[in-house]
Formats: C-alpha cells, structure tokens, sequence
C-alpha cells in the first residue's frame, strides 16, 4: 500500500479484490464501441493480459474507494495506462491527478522514458488532465470509415491495385515504418519518433509477420500505377470486412477513399448489405471534403487518442 497524503492511500489490487477491480473497469469502459463487441472469451483474455502484465491499484479517500488505476510496466520504455478512473462521487478532490503523478513515479522506478495511455477523442475532461501532465497527442488518433455496400454497378473502374503480402520481408517492413513516421514526424516530433521506434514499431513487425505467416487475415499494399500508396490490414467475419489503413499524405482525398472502398468491393466480391470497417488516423479523415456527401460515413463514436510524453 501507498500512501499520498493523510487522506489518499493507492492499495495494489490482489487475488481476493481482483473480480472487484474487474468490475469497476467494466463499469467505467464497458460501453466503450470496441469492449462491447468484444466476445466472453475475448474479454477474458483481455482481462488476463491485464492482470499478467499490468500493476493494478484501488485509489482509497478517506479509506472508501473512490478510483482505479492499472499500469503496464514490463514492455519497452514506456509505461502505459490501461485504465484510470475516479467514482464520480469522488470527483474534484484531486484524485485524478493523484494517480497520475503516482503512474509516473511508479515509471521512474521501473527505469521507463515514456508515459503513453489512450483515451477517447470526446473525453475532454480526461484530455485536459493529461495536458496538464504534459502529454502530447501521438499523430491525431484513430477514427472508421464504413460503407454499406450498395446494388454493384459495371460503370465503376477502380484504379488502386491491391497486392497481397505473402511474407513480410525488410523491404515491406521498411515501407511501413516510413508511412509511419512521416505521419508521427509532422504531428509529434522526434519524441514521437524516438516512443514509436522504441514501444511500438517493435510490437506492430511482430504483430504483422505473425498476422501474415499464420494466414490470420491479409496484408495488402496499395498501389496505383505501380506506385506504393500504403498497406491495408484485412480480416473478414461473415459479411464484415474489417481493415486497418497506413498511407501516405497523397491519399488524402475522397477520390482515393471512394477507389478504396470499389477496390475491395470488386476484389473480394463483397455482395449487396456487406460492410466494409476501415481504421485510419482522424486528422487524415478530416482533411477530407465531400465525405458526408458520399456514401463513406464515419463512426465518430470510436474516435481514440493515443496520447504519450517523455519522462524527464
């Protein structure tokens, strides 16, 4: 147990508090767009991926609990928030920024040079807090694209080139990381190059060369004329195609979302009422006119940050 003050105590979360703590996070995040369609099975993996490699902690005011707070230490240089909460009943004491000035002396012992924690786009209150830590935006965060596929229509002629990744090789994985960074570079600086070199390039090589050597969905890359644009990260469940997008600035545009979305559709012989799920950064989204216009719709409501700062 930690205390901060006379009145605030951090207590780590154990075997006989752990369903509770499960719980209280459920409450505070169960209604976030992604945990909801989550299955039983995938969030049991979920939480036991939380209780493995996180340090998780009841925050007590006055001996009553009033937050949360869970905490990943064992990867990389950076600490990261899995989750903090206060019970509203609690709030405006202080307590928020109590645990996370805790988060951040627990990082210093564990020797981390980064903070990072994600959070919803909307949550302005949250935002505000973490600014006043000093955290920074990571790019802009993330956002979907979906569309409905509609009656097939022979008049349409996409002109992106979808190629099939079999194995992720250097060049393929050198091409990623530039799209990457020019994106990081512009929006966060060489501190957002030098935390995404060291916590999360190495986790997304891992995760693609798994994703591709065991057929778990598609890797594509996108070209038009035979120049590279970017890769799509394709997996399809039932009549659902869902797909993580990194392209280049030049794509930017309705006209290159509109070829996209008939790209897929002609190639993998989506049929009328299938959907297609695309994941790609909100600022690229943003830079877009005309979108409402299409029938491309944004889910607004999935909107992320990931939000991060350097230690000093």
């Amino acid at each position: 147990m930690s205390k901060i003050n006379n009145r605030v105590t951090m207590k780590e979360v154990n075997f006989f508090t752990w369903f509770r703590f499960k719980r209280a996070f459920l409450r505070f995040f169960g209604d976030d767009p992604e945990m909801e369609e989550t299955s039983f099975l995938q969030r049991f993996f979920l939480f036991r991926k939380v209780r493995k490699n996180a340090e998780n902690y009841f925050c007590h005011y006055d001996s009553k609990q009033a937050g949360f707070l869970s905490l990943r230490t064992n990867k990389g240089t950076e600490a990261f928030i899995y989750g903090i909460a206060v019970e509203p009943e609690f709030r405006g004491k202080g307590l928020g920024k109590f645990m996370m000035r805790f988060s951040e002396e627990r990082a210093q012992k564990t020797n981390k040079k980064f903070m990072a924690l994600g959070v919803k786009s909307n949550n302005e209150p949250a935002i505000g807090l973490y600014k006043k830590f000093d955290y920074n935006r990571l790019g802009e965060g993330i956002t979907y694209l979906e569309k409905t596929v509609e009656k097939r229509s022979s008049d349409i002629s996409p002109q992106l080139k979808l190629e099939t990744i079999q194995e992720f090789t250097d060049e393929i994985q050198g091409q990623f990381q530039r799209i990457i960074f020019s994106i990081i570079e512009e929006k966060s600086g060489s501190d957002g190059i030098e935390y995404m070199e060291e916590n999360r390039i190495p986790m997304y090589n891992q995760q693609l060369k798994s994703f591709v050597s065991k057929s778990k969905g598609q890797l594509l890359r996108i070209q038009e004329k035979e120049r590279p644009l970017g890769f799509l990260l394709l997996s399809q469940k039932g009549k659902v195609l869902k797909g993580a997008l990194y392209s280049t600035r030049e794509t930017w545009n309705t006209n290159f979302f509109t070829d996209l979305f008939y790209s897929l559709i002609e190639q993998f012989n989506l049929e009328e009422d299938d959907k297609i799920i695309i994941r790609t950064p909100i600022h690229v989204v943003e830079s877009l006119e005309n979108l409402n216009a299409s029938t491309i719709q944004r889910d607004k409501s999935r909107d992320k940050l990931l939000m991060f700062k350097k230690l000093s």
